[in-house]
């Protein structure tokens, strides 16, 4: 007889045993694959948000710096060593980039 041969059941379950662990194999691959495509675009976001924070602090930085400058210039009187000098008063005059302290005398 050249017909197909007839197959036993054992082989058979054989056969439906590698069908279903090749199944469940592609399947956990795909899961694996969309596990790290997921992390990825998390990690690249993150780089992105602490770069933009970064840039935001710098920036604040440098205007809170100038305030502190004019803040320093504007007290109207002398400060020695961090203390304030009550008894040397100083009247301040502003320019375009610049300020100005002048005691009582006139003098810079």
């Amino acid at each position: 007889m050249n017909s197909i041969p007839y197959l036993e059941p054992r082989i058979r379950q054989r056969g439906m045993a590698l069908v279903i662990v090749l199944a469940m194999l592609v399947l956990l691959t795909g899961l694996v694959v969309a596990f790290f495509s997921a992390v990825t675009g998390d990690s690249g976001g993150s780089a992105v948000y602490s770069n933009d924070e970064r840039s935001k602090q710098l920036s604040e930085s440098v205007v809170n710096l100038v305030m502190g400058q004019i803040i320093e210039a504007t007290k109207g009187f002398k400060t020695s060593g961090g203390a304030p000098d009550y008894t040397q008063p100083l009247a301040w005059a502003s320019q375009p980039g610049a300020i100005r302290t002048f005691d009582n005398s006139g003098s810079a």
